[in-house]
């Protein structure tokens, strides 16, 4: 069984990436600028390197863990998101559930349909809220958390 093992470009460009887009997020967060990215896919989809995904989500994670003052799974995702839009089929998801704690709230990546480092058990238990449902003014999307 061959094990892939990524070349050492492909690791430090993806890890170079990350840090980039966690700095431009740190950013836009002392600026109290809005975070999401626009989420429109018009791009045409290439297949990825074997071991691409993986390794840009251990990346986005390094380089929030380091480099941001928010290390959530906001920022985290939003990264990770960058890392695979160029790609094609990458889709950041915002998701809401009543808790223990009041509502709480998750964000995560889609590639191509499948959900991206975590268990897709743990993302079906928020309802997810579209993008435009959560800009200020839209309406109050706490309506939308079943109870």
């Amino acid at each position: 069984m061959r094990i892939y093992s990524p070349s050492p470009w492909l690791w430090l460009g993806l890890h170079l990436k990350a840090c980039v887009f966690t700095l431009l997020l740190r950013w836009k967060i002392v600026k109290d600028d809005a975070l999401t990215p626009d989420q429109s896919d018009s791009r045409p989809r290439r297949d990825p390197e074997p071991g691409f995904v993986e390794l840009a989500f251990l990346a986005s994670r390094r380089a929030v863990r380091f480099l941001s003052p928010l290390d959530t799974c906001l920022p985290r995702s939003i990264v990770l998101y960058e890392l695979l839009q160029p790609l094609g089929g990458a889709r950041l998801h915002y998701g809401f559930l009543r808790g223990e704690r009041g509502i709480e709230g998750h964000a995560w990546v889609s590639f191509r349909g499948e959900v991206v480092g975590e268990p897709a058990a743990n993302v079906s238990r928020y309802t997810e809220v579209p993008l435009s449902e959560l800009e200020p003014g839209v309406r109050d999307f706490t309506q939308a958390v079943p109870e």
